[in-house]
């Protein structure tokens, strides 16, 4: 095979989060980002990198998630497929996004009493 063809199917599996890289000590498991421009664009980095399968997410923490999700907005998921959750995550935050912020700063001040000589306005 050729050796473009393989640095082209590693970065192809690097962006779609498959695998994981590692390059000077480093891990890269973005394609965009500085780490994997240098390795993908020199031969010799290249060569001495390594690359292993990226760790799904386990199907107990999907589980753990679907019910979160329910205990917190009290509807359930439609699906325990983590792309799903996160599309509901999305949509009940947005949809709560107006409070967020004020209850954020509310119990900012009760958890961190240093926060009040910021004079930022307490929501009730």
């Amino acid at each position: 095979m050729d050796f473009e063809v393989v640095r082209l199917l590693a970065l192809s599996l690097l962006r779609a989060g498959r695998i994981q890289a590692t390059s000077k000590g480093q891990t890269i498991d973005s394609a965009t980002g500085i780490e994997a421009r240098d390795t993908f664009s020199n031969n010799n980095f290249f060569r001495q990198a390594s690359f292993r399968p990226k760790k799904g997410i386990e199907f107990e923490e999907l589980v753990k998630a679907s019910e979160a999700f329910r205990d917190t907005f009290g509807g359930e998921v439609a699906s325990s497929i983590a792309g799903a959750i996160a599309a509901e995550l999305r949509k009940e935050i947005a949809r709560h996004e107006d409070r967020l912020p004020q209850r954020t700063a509310s119990s900012s001040h009760r958890a961190f009493p240093a926060l009040r000589s910021l004079r930022v306005p307490s929501v009730k």
